[in-house]
């Protein structure tokens, strides 16, 4: 009984079958679930709460002494990348180029800082740009969002703005008042941050889902296969990008460059799609964006500790 018991939790720690359970839920059981949706801000405030419980700005003061070099990581990340990545993907697959464009525009994951320590990368340098995304996202999203597909699609430009303060700003800030307020019992209940955020993050996809179970289950069959062939090629695109463009630092720096581009916070995206975008196909492709985003690492971090280490550049 032991080891099923360690083995179902090690199953709910997983994003992969918590999203499983959760895209199934919301199909099939959408009348029992659909009174969730309404609550969806309220999870994704939650959820990041909990992640910036977790966050030591103090950890982030050595790299905020090189601010140009940021600058510049920032908005390659947060407004080059996506505006290069939605004309690319709509020419090969229109119907997933928004739910791409809206993964490639969002902030670092509040994973990538413990990715980078795995990886052999900088865990300050994905902390801080963890940071720095998190807190400019609100900005530019909106903004992205326009020049990318505003000829096309209506864009809610302040409407996003004033829901992604609400949502990542508010959250974070409160999650740091509490860990100067509570700091022993933060720490002390650290252990429950993983399952708690998953969780969060089931309900969050569960209570989408069941809200559009109908036009969702309908590109499920139809278009599932081809947006995860397109996830698939643009989460190896993420990491080439992000290592090799960062080539003239240490390699680290690069791994870590190549983990903040690449593990996004596909939550955000969720919602923003789910809130702003309604369409099914986007909807799945951030969905979707989950199988990619958590099988990666383990290829990625094989080829990353298994290259020869170089001297860092003077």
């Amino acid at each position: 009984m032991n080891v099923l018991s360690k083995l179902l939790a090690r199953l709910l720690e997983s994003y992969l079958v918590v999203m499983v359970l959760a895209l199934g839920a919301g199909l099939f059981f959408s009348p029992v679930i659909i009174g969730i949706s309404s609550y969806s801000t309220l999870l994704l405030q939650a959820i990041f709460f909990v992640a910036g419980l977790k966050l030591d700005f103090g950890e982030t003061r050595a790299e905020l002494k090189r601010p140009f070099r940021l600058f510049l990581a920032t908005v390659f990340m947060l407004v080059v990348f996506p505006l290069v990545a939605y004309p690319v993907v709509h020419l090969f697959l229109p119907e997933a180029a928004l739910g791409i464009m809206l993964l490639a525009a969002m902030p670092t994951g509040m994973t990538a800082p413990l990715f980078a320590t795995l990886a052999g990368g900088s865990e300050g340098l994905a902390l801080v740009l963890t940071v720095l995304t998190s807190l400019a996202a609100p900005l530019t999203v909106p903004v992205v969002t326009r020049v990318a597909v505003g000829s096309s699609i209506e864009v809610d430009g302040v409407g996003m703005f004033l829901d992604l303060l609400y949502v990542i700003f508010l959250p974070l800030i409160l999650a740091q008042l509490a860990r100067r307020i509570f700091k022993t019992r933060v720490m002390s209940a650290s252990f429950t941050f993983k399952p708690t955020s998953i969780a969060l993050l089931g309900l969050l996809i569960a209570a989408v889902t069941a809200k559009n179970a109908g036009p969702l289950a309908t590109s499920l069959r139809s278009d599932a296969l081809p947006i995860l062939v397109a996830l698939v090629f643009f989460f190896v695109f993420t990491h080439l990008v992000g290592y090799y463009t960062a080539f003239h630092r240490s390699r680290p720096e690069r791994i870590s460059y190549a983990i903040s581009l690449s593990y996004m916070n596909f939550v955000t995206a969720i919602y923003l799609a789910e809130r702003f975008f309604p369409d099914p196909n986007t909807i799945l492709t951030t969905v979707l964006a989950i199988v990619p985003w958590t099988l990666m690492f383990v290829p990625f971090r094989a080829w990353a500790l298994g290259r020869p280490k170089t001297a860092a550049p003077k």
